[in-house]
């Protein structure tokens, strides 16, 4: 069976499960075989463009994934899994691994962040990576998970 991808405007035949393939701030977005909705990170996600991603919403994927590797600082912003700035975000299954220094999954500063989740898996590695950081800088911000919750830290 072949499936119809597009990365960066070019559209590619392959033979594989994936029917479409969107790429945009180091992030991949694939639909799979069953219509299931998937978007791949390697960065912070940070106020967050749907028009990069097929128009689609963070809440209207299946699945996010967010996988970095360095550690977190704010020039350039890296480090972290979501960086809430004043940002409302709504995710299904949130899925994020930070290796760094204070490379925390879900950090909030600077304002209010309202942050939904139905399902969240974090694995933190570095020293003073947290789970969820709600920093002291936020006003009022709220992370909430409706379902599921598996946060695992080391240092």
């Amino acid at each position: 069976m072949n499936s119809i991808s597009k990365k960066v405007g070019v559209l590619i035949f392959l033979s594989c499960p994936v029917t479409a393939i969107y790429a945009a701030d180091n992030c991949t977005n694939t639909v799979d075989i069953d219509g299931k909705k998937h978007l791949t990170c390697t960065e912070v996600i940070y106020y967050y463009n749907p028009s990069e991603h097929g128009g689609l919403a963070l809440a209207n994927y299946d699945s996010v994934t967010i996988n970095t590797t360095t550690a977190a600082k704010t020039s350039p912003l890296q480090g972290w899994g979501i960086y809430g700035n004043s940002s409302t975000y709504n995710f299904r299954d949130l899925s994020i691994s930070t290796i760094g220094s204070a490379s925390d999954g879900i950090i909030t500063k600077n304002g209010k962040s309202i942050i939904n989740i139905d399902n969240f898996t974090a694995i933190t590695s570095g020293s003073s990576a947290d789970g969820i950081n709600i920093g002291r800088e936020s006003s009022g911000s709220i992370v909430t998970i409706n379902g599921n919750a598996d946060v695992s830290t080391k240092n």
